[in-house]
């Protein structure tokens, strides 16, 4: 039986995993906007590296993981430039420019591709049931990007360029999950993350004085409010949610880890209700809804 939680941990850290990220995806979205993308891109990440190290030295007795191979180094830090730096910078972009509510139902189609390039990389199933799972969620996707609320100011062209980054960054953490995937074997959840936020670091690093956002980086360590919700959203995202979902996948499919961690746009509705005070239309909560059920068949 698919849905046997008990007998199968994955799944409770799948769900975990989707709890998460919906406070993740909210504060990181609040500091975003406090001090831009990119800066919340590499100093929730800094975070998270120092707290993981921390946890590995605990365990350990060694702030880096010891005992890891070169094939597990190569895979896992290949995961996280895709997951953490590719993907996720175009993710907290697309938070910016078309908020978190409608970015993370974008991320619904993580699953779909994770479970595509599951099929392709490492042999996982892909049944015509699951062909007929993506199009559902891709239509309700679709439903949803295009309603434009009355009292909604965001330009078009922010708009579409949001839905593509947010397209960008669900096919980042479906590859990403996959390559994590094939290099795990044997680690620790939080060791496998640790690596792959390395990975993430050592990208922002290079490519900030690139993009001449050092000054940025620099001035958003000064904002004490941005600094605590980019501390909440890093304990919340890398460090329990990423971790919670890199275990969830050595013990399930990628497709159907990412079905479940999915559930976050459902999740998000009514905490964008009663924290941010912001309308969700039927329209809205219908889309979210078979966009999911859609990623559930996945499952089945």
């Amino acid at each position: 039986m698919i849905w046997n939680f008990t007998a199968n941990p994955g799944y409770v850290f799948a769900i975990l995993t989707t709890f998460c990220w919906t406070i993740s995806a909210l504060a990181f979205e609040i500091a975003s906007k406090r001090v831009g993308s990119v800066a919340v891109n590499l100093l929730r990440l800094l975070i998270a590296l120092a707290l993981l190290g921390f946890i590995t030295l605990h365990r350990t007795g060694h702030f880096i993981p010891p005992g890891v191979s070169d094939h597990q180094w190569r895979w896992l830090l290949l995961s996280g430039f895709v997951g953490f730096f590719v993907g996720d910078m175009a993710l907290f972009r697309a938070y910016v420019l078309i908020g978190s509510r409608l970015t993370t139902l974008l991320m619904v189609l993580a699953a779909p591709f994770g479970a595509v390039c599951g099929y392709f990389m490492i042999g996982e199933t892909l049944t015509p049931l699951k062909i007929i799972g993506m199009v559902i969620a891709l239509g309700g996707v679709a439903w949803v990007c295009a309603e434009r609320r009355e009292n909604d100011a965001t330009p078009h062209h922010h708009v579409l360029i949001g839905v593509m980054l947010g397209i960008i960054a669900a096919f980042g953490q479906g590859l990403g999950a996959v390559l994590t995937k094939i290099g795990t074997q044997g680690l620790n959840a939080f060791e496998v993350t640790q690596i792959r936020v390395l990975a993430g670091v050592a990208g922002f690093i290079i490519a900030i004085p690139m993009m001449r956002q050092t000054g940025n980086v620099i001035l958003a360590t000064r904002n004490p409010r941005a600094m605590v919700f980019l501390t909440i959203g890093a304990i919340a995202g890398p460090v329990l949610g990423v971790s919670s979902y890199n275990y969830a996948i050595t013990k399930i499919p990628v497709g159907i880890a990412g079905t479940l961690a999915a559930m976050v746009p459902v999740v998000i509705i009514p905490f964008v209700i009663l924290v941010k005070k912001e309308t969700v239309s039927i329209r809205a909560i219908v889309g979210a809804i078979v966009a999911v059920a859609g990623a559930v068949l996945l499952c089945i």
